[in-house]
């Protein structure tokens, strides 16, 4: 695994490295801690202005949040417990699916779409036609 605090990676972390990085969270400034798997799932703790964590995490590709923001107690046991692997951090505070990932925007939806036809017609005519033109008379 790996921990990121505020953009600084830690290669190889333990549980006290989740703990200063809670406990040395200035007041009323951000705090991002990421603590990323083996593959692609990620959990991680984004302190918010009143001093409690928002909590969310990547499984699977799928996004999930915590419900409500949790205490520092709380954001040190949950990470603490994923890093070591213990299913029970799921069980620690409520989690729900992130909703912003569920509908895809207009934008997403016209990158994802195929050409219009009259595209692929127009760019095959210029490939194709154009070598033609130089056997015309001139």
């Amino acid at each position: 695994m790996k921990l990121s605090v505020d953009g600084k990676v830690n290669a190889g972390p333990e549980n006290r490295d989740i703990e200063r990085a809670i406990d040395a969270a200035p007041a009323g400034a951000s705090r991002h801690i990421h603590l990323q798997s083996n593959g692609d799932d990620f959990i991680e703790a984004v302190l918010e202005k009143d001093g409690r964590y928002r909590l969310s995490f990547v499984e699977d590709g799928e996004r999930f949040q915590s419900a409500d923001p949790v205490d520092p107690e709380k954001a040190r046991t949950v990470l603490v417990e994923y890093l070591n692997q213990d299913s029970d951090w799921r069980r620690e505070c409520r989690f729900v699916a992130d909703e912003s990932d569920e509908t895809p925007s207009i934008d997403s939806a016209r990158i994802n779409a195929p050409p219009p036809v009259w595209a692929i017609i127009l760019v095959a005519a210029a490939f194709f036609g154009f070598p033609l033109l130089s056997f015309l008379p001139v």
